[in-house]
């Protein structure tokens, strides 16, 4: 929509410095940078793969290259989604598609 255009997020991956498994750990952050309410948000996630355990509900991998954030529940305006992995890279996140709600 015009108050929301898809994509509003703010997507942010900084190494913790700890290992997992062999593997460095990633914490990525996720923020509806707009107003209105993101749900069914689904971001690309290329090759994503993780030695650490990550709770189904917040973050999991849908098909190759894509992952439901929150369980497709909704996100709200400036409302931030957290977890980590552990990989020997970084994934590059980016916007997939949502249902965008503003009232």
């Amino acid at each position: 929509t015009a108050q929301c255009p898809e994509g509003k997020l703010d997507i942010a991956v900084v190494e913790t410095g700890r290992t997992v498994a062999g593997k460095r750990e990633w914490k990525v952050t996720v923020t509806n940078i707009c107003f209105c309410t993101q749900s069914n948000l689904v971001l690309n996630c290329p090759d994503f793969s993780t030695a650490e355990a990550i709770d189904y509900a917040v973050f999991r991998q849908v098909d190759h290259g894509h992952c439901l954030v929150r369980g497709g529940e909704p996100i709200h305006g400036d409302e931030t989604v957290t977890f980590k992995y552990a990989a020997d890279r970084q994934t590059r996140f980016s916007y997939s598609s949502s249902t965008i709600s503003c009232s």
